[in-house]
């Protein structure tokens, strides 16, 4: 796979040397195509077990890392190797994304900037696979009641008990807001049966919902 650090950087900056905080956390492409989410270096280290595994590693300032072998031949964090290229990086998480959406359902609307397209995919990460306690609850606005689940696991559980997903907004704890949209795997099966995503509408939109198809 091609190397995910921005053919625009000076090798000469100071960025390139600087070293991760132990508290900061990241998201990491690994060989298999997968993105995943990791609250500090300790934890990202520990879920590989070699180099090779982590494609490309990058924390919230988009500063790209590798893994390496230290004098004990234990894995540690690689000083930045510099700016991720963000096209690319864009490229690989639709990627990732479309070749995935049981695992990845949450669909953010277009980036407008790099930043935007960082945090978006930070948060949908760890929404996504890592859900914490110190994130307030989601929101779901159906049309005689609000619920207010505390994983996007309650959130399926709670949307697959509904026999139609229309007029339904959900809100992540970040506060942006989706439409659900019901996938069903096959056409014998139960809708029940298949998967749902998300997909973010914009704050104009959200409420009321009106017209919006949810077919999968």
């Amino acid at each position: 796979m091609t190397i995910c650090v921005s053919q625009f950087n000076d090798h000469s900056a100071a960025f390139q040397r600087e070293t991760a905080a132990p508290e900061a956390d990241f998201i990491v492409l690994d060989e298999a195509g997968d993105f995943s989410y990791h609250r500090c270096q300790k934890t990202l280290v520990q879920a590989f077990e070699a180099p090779s595994e982590a494609i490309c590693i990058v924390d919230r300032a988009g500063l790209v890392y590798g893994l390496l072998h230290d004098a004990d031949r234990q894995l540690k964090l690689s000083a930045s190797r510099g700016l991720v290229e963000f096209h690319w990086l864009r490229q690989a998480w639709l990627r990732t994304q479309n070749l995935r959406p049981q695992s990845y359902p949450l669909h953010r609307l277009s980036p407008a900037s790099s930043v935007t397209l960082l945090n978006g995919m930070f948060e949908a990460l760890q929404l996504e696979h890592s859900p914490s306690i110190d994130l307030a609850a989601w929101t779901v606005r159906l049309p005689d009641a609000t619920q207010h689940p505390v994983s996007l696991a309650a959130v399926e559980q709670s949307l697959a008990e509904l026999d139609s997903l229309d007029h339904v907004v959900v809100q992540d704890p970040f506060g942006h807001c989706y439409c659900p949209v019901r996938h069903q795997t096959h056409r014998f099966l139960a809708s029940a049966a298949g998967f749902i995503s998300y997909q973010e509408i914009s704050p104009s939109v959200s409420s009321p919902l009106s017209g919006l198809s949810r077919r999968g």
